[in-house]
């Protein structure tokens, strides 16, 4: 695919075939593990050592750090009740590349090592799948399933110019048109609680920020796109939902399927039809 850029600057996704700096997959729960029941959730995970060589304990709130990434998993039997406990890869800067939390009443799955969605997807389903069941034994029920994605864009070129309109589509509905002219950093927040069915409550969230970041010693200008987009169930005013133990698996992967295809749609109505393509969300 041919692309020209502009010769004062131009729009570069933050890696050669996506624009994705972090993704996020978090189910939550009606009803909090019983302290014995999480303790076996922590015993699955442990499983999974080999992919997560850091880890640590969640205590009140905090999680407690265990830095050798050749340290066992800390033993469960602590004098405080355990509230979960977080799992991670890091890459030799230190920064967190994949993690994994379990919690009372939440599993989190994070990458800033993003790929496809497919391979993503694939890790985040394997790690639920293993434990899914602990829950559903305690009788929690799924009550919200939730992905976040991170898309940024850096400016190559002089601040002085800087051209929004290369990255962002003013008839875009998501964006504010102040923006197009602003001659400094700003912050936008647009949001709305959707019914994609009728026993679906969707919670759109996209918050876009133009920022100056340090690299390498020299600032740069970038823009961040986040969209958190969320479905709730058994809410008020929609109908109750009752999912089958062996269906549950397949239940939230249809969601997090159209979670995912329309956080394309919401991107590709903020882009410019150039950026879209160089990221290939449209042909």
């Amino acid at each position: 695919m041919s692309y020209t850029p502009n010769a004062k600057g131009h729009f570069d996704p933050v890696h050669a075939a996506h624009a994705i700096e972090q993704a996020v997959f978090v189910l939550h729960f009606d009803r909090p593990l019983e302290q014995s029941k999480l303790n076996v959730v922590i015993g699955k995970v442990n499983e999974f050592k080999s992919d997560f060589p850091g880890s640590g304990l969640i205590q009140g709130g905090f999680s407690v750090a265990f830095g050798s990434p050749v340290m066992p998993m800390p033993s469960i039997s602590q004098p405080m009740p355990l509230a979960g406990v977080v799992m991670h890869r890091s890459a030799p800067d230190g920064s967190i590349e994949n993690e994994l939390r379990v919690e009372h009443a939440s599993v989190t799955f994070r990458t800033t090592r993003y790929t496809r969605w497919a391979a993503m997807w694939e890790l985040a389903k394997k790690y639920c799948d293993a434990v899914i069941q602990t829950y559903l034994d305690n009788g929690s029920k799924i009550s919200s399933i939730s992905i976040n994605f991170v898309d940024k864009f850096v400016w190559t070129g002089g601040i002085q110019d800087f051209d929004l309109s290369l990255l962002l589509s003013r008839d875009s509905k998501y964006i504010a048109d102040y923006v197009f002219s602003a001659e400094d950093l700003w912050h936008i927040h647009t949001g709305a609680f959707l019914r994609p069915d009728s026993k679906t409550k969707r919670l759109m969230n996209i918050n876009v920020d133009c920022l100056d970041e340090v690299n390498s010693g020299d600032i740069r200008r970038a823009v961040l796109i986040t969209t958190v987009l969320t479905d709730i169930f058994n809410q008020a005013g929609f109908e109750e939902i009752a999912v089958a133990n062996d269906d549950v698996m397949n239940f939230i992967s249809t969601h997090v399927e159209s979670l995912h295809a329309f956080d394309k749609e919401i991107l590709g109505k903020i882009l410019v039809e150039s950026i879209a393509k160089r990221i290939a969300l449209i042909g």
